[in-house]
C-alpha cells in the first residue's frame, strides 16, 4: 500500500525552493536576508523524511540510496548544463564561458561553482543522518533536547576555529567537507525531533532559540545573514533552526488542502527545479540584454527563473511519457508477435 505524502512536508519543501530561486534574482536588503532559512529549511525536510522512509535501512543501503538521489543526478545535471551551454556558445557565436579549472570546481561541487555544492552538503548531512536519529531516540526529554541541541553548535562553533590552522593547502576541502556540513546538522536533528515534541514544547523550544539567535547576534555582530553562510554559523544557524520549528509549529495543526496541489508538485520535483533554474541564470547572465530589461527587476526575475524553471520540467515530463508510452507498445507489438 502506497504512504499517503505528508502535506505539511510538501508544503515547507515547496517554501524553500521557492526561496532558494528567490535568492539568485538579484533580491537585496532585508527580504534577501529575511529567505535566508530556505537552504536550512530544506535540511529539515531532509531529516523529516529520513524519518519517514529511511530509518530502517541499513547504513550501507542508506547511504546507497542517498548518493542515487542527490549525487548522480547532480553529476549528470552538470554534465548537461556545461554540454548545452558549449553548443548554445557554437549556435550563437558567443564565447564559451566557462574554462577548465571552472568546471573541475563545480564537479567538486564547491561553493561558488555551479550551484551544486548544496547537493553535496545534504549528502555529507545524510551520511549522519543514523546518528542524529539515534540521538534524538536516546534522548527525549526537552531539557536533554536542548542540551543535544546545544552541543551540535558548539561542536560547529570548533569545527569552524579551527580552520585557519588547518594547513594551507587543504583549508578548502577541510571547509567544504567539514564545518560547511555540519553546520546543518543542529536543524537536521530539530526535523528528526519535531515528532516527538507537542505543539507546546515546540513552542518554547522555538522561543528558545529565538534567545540564542538574539545572543548570537550580540556576539558575531549584525550582519547580513549571508555572511555566516559559508561555512555556516550561529546566526545563520540558528535563523534557519527557528523557522523551520516555527513553521512546523504553525503547520501542526494544518488540515487545509488549498495549495496542495501545488505545493505537492513543488516539492516532488524540487530537484529537478534547482537544476533547471541554474541553467536559466547563466542564459540571463551571458545570453540576455541587460541594459533596460525588466529582467533587472528582481520580481520580474522571480517570474523568469520559475516559469521558465516550470515550463521546461513540464516538457521533460511529457518527453518522458511519450519515450515510456513508445516503449510500452514496442513491448506489447513484441508479445504479440
Amino acid at each position: 500500500m502506497k504512504r499517503s505524502r505528508n502535506q505539511k512536508i510538501d508544503h515547507l519543501r515547496a517554501l524553500a525552493i521557492l526561496c532558494i530561486i528567490l535568492a539568485h534574482t538579484g533580491l537585496q536588503g532585508i527580504l534577501f536576508n529575511l529567505r535566508c532559512f530556505d537552504v536550512p529549511l530544506m535540511a529539515f525536510c531532509l531529516a523529516i523524511s529520513y524519518y519517514y522512509s529511511s530509518k530502517n535501512l541499513s547504513y550501507i543501503s542508506y547511504v546507497k540510496k542517498r548518493f542515487t538521489r542527490l549525487m548522480v543526478p547532480t553529476y549528470i545535471f552538470l554534465a548537461l548544463l556545461f554540454t548545452s551551454l558549449f553548443f548554445i556558445a557554437q549556435i550563437t557565436d558567443t564565447p564559451y564561458q566557462f574554462n577548465i579549472f571552472y568546471i573541475l570546481h563545480a564537479f567538486f561541487m564547491d561553493t561558488g561553482y555551479g550551484y551544486a555544492w548544496i547537493m553535496q552538503t545534504f549528502f555529507l548531512v545524510s551520511l549522519l543522518m543514523p546518528f542524529l536519529y539515534k540521538l534524538s531516540k536516546k534522548y527525549q526529554h526537552f531539557v536533554e533536547i536542548l542540551g543535544i541541541f546545544t552541543l551540535l553548535l558548539i561542536l560547529q562553533i570548533f569545527l569552524v576555529y579551527l580552520i585557519p590552522y588547518v594547513p594551507s593547502s587543504w583549508q578548502i576541502l577541510y571547509t567544504q567537507l567539514v564545518p560547511l556540513a555540519f553546520g546543518y546538522c543542529p536543524i537536521a536533528l530539530l526535523g528528526l525531533l519535531v515528532f516527538q515534541l507537542d505543539r507546546k514544547k515546540l513552542l518554547h523550544l522555538s522561543i528558545v532559540i529565538l534567545c540564542y539567535l538574539s545572543i548570537s547576534f550580540y556576539l558575531y555582530g549584525l550582519h547580513g545573514l549571508t555572511y555566516f553562510k559559508y561555512p555556516p554559523q550561529l546566526p545563520f544557524i540558528l535563523y534557519g533552526c527557528f523557522c523551520g520549528c516555527f513553521l512546523w509549529y504553525m503547520l501542526a495543526k494544518y488540515e487545509g488542502n488549498f495549495f496542495a496541489p501545488i505545493s505537492n508538485y513543488l516539492s516532488l520535483h524540487s530537484q529537478e527545479l534547482y537544476f533547471i533554474h541554474i541553467f536559466y541564470i547563466y542564459i540571463y547572465e551571458f545570453y540576455l540584454p541587460k541594459e533596460g530589461s525588466l529582467l533587472n527587476n528582481w520580481f520580474f526575475n522571480f517570474i523568469y527563473l520559475l516559469s521558465m524553471s516550470l515550463l521546461t520540467l513540464f516538457l521533460i515530463n511529457q518527453g518522458k511519457k511519450k519515450v515510456k508510452q513508445i516503449k510500452n507498445k514496442t513491448r506489447q507489438v513484441e508479445c504479440d508477435e
